[in-house]
């Protein structure tokens, strides 16, 4: 449902979400509507508040984030056992009233029809969301005995507490999957419609954990500490697993199991220079299929460069989009071939591969820049190629590559004006350019990617 926030900066006391055990209903007491109560707790210290007013029209107004602790049922006495500011929520009613008698033993309060719809679906979606039973949905009276909400202790309109609390046990939509709330993201069992809280979950097709607080909410980039072992939870929520972290100048072993070694391990360079250790390998030795090989090529393309051309400037030669997902621990080997002509230039071109993968926004580089040059400006065409691996990419990832050379200097030869001679255009061209790709599962190079 819309909810518009207006939160207090002085009515309130920091919290946490899992204090969360109790919904307690309120009204308001007088006759001002959601968004005025919202705007009167955020004026100043008042020293009471509720974190949802719902008004006469069934808008909804927040004062107080959930998890923090409004200041909604604090008494001297209690008449409830357990429930108190600390461990609940408070939503408050607006209200009318038919004859102008304001007092709290008035029996002329009422709510509106839209008003009692709105607080209810409120209601029901924080019970879902925090597992909240409807025995623990309560009024205001039941937690001290104070004669609030009044049309709720009186029951004397045709909106009574009775219904309210039927309307809460009716059959709600399950939620199922990942969703994004409370600026984080939750899981939720399609069985249950439950969220998972204080515990992993496992994607067994991806094999990918995820740790869950206390409100259900996945943490990301943190260390968490789990029976007596420490495991890394990255940016996307994943438990690392197989590979080295680098923080504050440390490097830390996260063995096959997620967990942080804390004995000594063996570290060995890669072909690249990179560390790794053998314990990386123990996921990628399980139950291997054989080693699956696929050739993709692409389509030739073509450029010309004027003879004008500024150095710096870069023109895409061609492209080539590789889908992963059938690999395991994926390695590509490049070839790029083309041909390079001129007429009566000197030139020197940068050629770099380039990738775009699922979810990034800018190019980054595959392997190192390769130069071709011809020193003198004479009329030639030569074959130019290069290789190049890419082992730095997922298991699922889809990836767009392409070729992009960079002028680094085009020139025509000078010559002496007293000669005459027949002016020839300088002219360099690019053509046949194409990209070819062997992809293969690389299940001997175990390095966690």
């Amino acid at each position: 449902m819309q909810i518009k926030k207006l939160l207090t900066p002085y009515n309130y006391s920091t919290g946490t979400a899992d204090r969360i055990k109790y919904i307690v209903i309120h009204y308001v007491g007088a006759l001002g509507g959601a968004e005025a109560n919202c705007k009167y707790y955020a004026s100043q210290y008042i020293g009471a508040s509720a974190h949802y007013y719902v008004g006469f029209d069934g808008e909804v107004w927040q004062s107080v984030e959930e998890k923090d602790i409004a200041w909604h049922c604090g008494a001297k006495t209690y008449i409830h056992p357990e429930c108190r500011n600390a461990n609940s929520l408070g939503i408050e009613m607006c209200v009318r009233n038919s004859s102008g008698n304001l007092a709290d033993t008035s029996r002329d309060w009422y709510f509106e029809d839209a008003t009692v719809r709105a607080a209810i679906e409120l209601t029901k979606e924080l019970m879902a969301k925090y597992n909240i039973p409807a025995d623990r949905v309560i009024r205001h009276h039941d937690v001290t005995g104070k004669i609030c909400p009044n049309p709720y202790v009186y029951n004397q309109t045709q909106h009574t507490w009775d219904a309210f609390k039927a309307a809460l046990v009716s059959a709600p939509v399950k939620k199922s999957g990942w969703k994004q709330e409370d600026e984080g993201w939750r899981f939720y069992n399609g069985d249950t419609g439950e969220c998972v809280r204080n515990n992993w979950h496992h994607d067994l097709e991806k094999d990918l954990w995820y740790w869950f607080d206390g409100a259900g909410i996945m943490i990301t980039n943190k260390w968490y500490k789990y029976k007596g072992g420490w495991y890394f939870l990255n940016a996307d929520g994943v438990m690392l697993k197989g590979t080295l972290i680098a923080e504050s100048g440390k490097v830390y072993c996260l063995d096959s199991e997620g967990k942080m070694a804390t004995e000594p391990v063996t570290l060995m360079p890669d072909q690249d220079g990179a560390l790794w250790y053998n314990s990386m390998c123990e996921p990628h030795q399980k139950n291997l299929a054989p080693n699956r090989t696929m050739l993709k090529c692409g389509n030739s393309g073509s450029v010309v460069l004027p003879d004008n051309t500024k150095a710096g400037v870069s023109f895409t030669l061609t492209t080539l989009s590789i889908d992963a997902k059938d690999f395991r621990n994926p390695c590509i080997k490049f070839e790029f071939t083309s041909d390079i002509t001129s007429t009566a230039n000197a030139l020197t071109l940068n050629f770099q591969i380039f990738k775009i993968c699922k979810g990034q926004v800018h190019p980054i580089p595959v392997g190192p820049v390769w130069t071709f040059s011809r020193l003198k400006a004479i009329n030639a065409s030569d074959t130019f190629s290069f290789f190049a691996c890419d082992c730095d990419i997922c298991d699922d990832e889809c990836c767009t590559y392409s070729v992009v050379t960079t002028v680094v200097r085009i020139a025509s030869e000078p010559h002496d004006p007293s000669v005459p001679v027949i002016p020839i255009r300088a002219i360099t061209s690019i053509n046949n350019a194409s990209l070819s790709a062997i992809i293969i599962d690389n299940t001997n190079d175990c390095k966690n990617r």
